[in-house]
């Protein structure tokens, strides 16, 4: 470079200008330069923007991933809530099972001799 500043061309080339031209060119280079800064200027804003739709997503990821455990916790208790009914269900049945067979058994037991002789017992 001799003392001249750059110039962009059609092509986007950078040249050097000549020395008799740098009037000319610091014209021509605040207007780049005010180009560029309007181009760093609006891309800080897009990304700024960006920045703050990624902290809104993440915090809606954070409040779905919140629910989600809530609601997986809700599952797994009712899941242990109706294994546990279930089972209170089973062991009921299973007493008035053996409610029955012992009541049937006593029945027999105190039953005239006659009947126990129609059982073929005598």
């Amino acid at each position: 470079m001799n003392g001249g500043c750059l110039k962009v061309d059609e092509n986007f080339f950078l040249q050097e200008t000549k020395p008799g031209e740098e009037k000319a060119c610091s014209g021509r280079c605040k207007v780049i330069l005010r180009r560029v800064i309007e181009q760093v200027r609006a891309e800080t804003e897009q990304w700024s923007q960006m920045q703050g739709i990624l902290g809104q997503v993440r915090k809606e990821m954070e409040e779905l991933q919140a629910s989600r455990d809530f609601w997986e916790d809700r599952a797994l208790d009712s899941d242990f809530e109706i294994q546990s009914l279930n089972s209170a269900v089973r062991n009921q049945a299973l007493c008035r099972l053996f409610f029955l067979f012992a009541s049937f058994f006593i029945y027999l037991l105190v039953s005239e001799s006659t009947q126990w002789n129609n059982f073929g017992y005598f």
